[in-house]
C-alpha cells in the first residue's frame, strides 16, 4: 500500500500517532482557506478527509468530512494555485487551497480521492469491483539537486 505522508510537525505527528495504520495522506498545504499565506495539513484516512490547521502550537482541526460523504472530488484553478474541493450532502465545499507549488501532490491525492469515489459508486450500484484503490506513486518527480533542491 503507498502512502503520501510528508514530514509531520511533532505535534501533529503525535496526535495522528493511533492511526499510522490507516493514514493514506498527510499533505501540507501553503495557503490558509482565506487565501493568505500559512499551513494548513491535508489528512486522508481509510474513514474521513480532515483539514487541521498548524496555528500557533498546537495543530486544530478545521474541518472534517466521512470518506463515504465525500463525493466528486476535484481541484479547482486559482489565480496562482488551486483549491481542493469535494460535494457533500449535494453542496460544494472548498476543502483547502494551494499554490502552484504544492499542485503536483494536492493533484496525487484528489487522484486518489477520485478513485475512492468511483469504487464506492460502483459498490452502490453493484457493479464488479476487483480490489480498493490505492494510492498511485508519482511517476514524473522532477529531478532536483539534492544539495540546494
Amino acid at each position: 500500500m503507498t502512502a503520501l505522508i510528508e514530514t509531520l510537525p511533532k505535534a501533529m505527528e503525535d496526535m495522528l500517532k493511533g492511526e499510522a495504520g490507516d493514514l493514506m495522506v498527510a499533505v501540507a498545504a501553503d495557503l490558509t482557506l482565506d487565501g493568505r499565506f500559512g499551513e494548513e495539513w491535508l489528512v486522508i484516512t481509510g474513514k474521513s478527509l480532515r483539514v487541521y490547521t498548524s496555528g500557533a502550537g498546537l495543530p486544530a482541526k478545521r474541518l472534517e468530512i466521512p470518506l463515504e460523504k465525500a463525493r466528486a472530488p476535484s481541484t479547482d484553478s486559482l489565480i496562482g494555485g488551486g483549491a481542493l474541493m469535494v460535494t457533500v450532502d449535494g453542496v460544494t465545499v472548498e476543502v483547502l487551497r494551494f499554490t502552484n507549488a504544492c499542485q503536483r501532490k494536492m493533484g496525487q491525492a484528489t487522484k486518489y480521492l477520485v478513485d475512492l469515489d468511483q469504487y464506492r459508486q460502483k459498490i452502490e450500484k453493484k457493479e464488479e469491483v476487483k480490489e480498493k484503490p490505492e494510492l498511485a506513486p508519482a511517476t514524473d518527480e522532477r529531478k532536483r539537486c539534492p544539495t540546494c533542491h
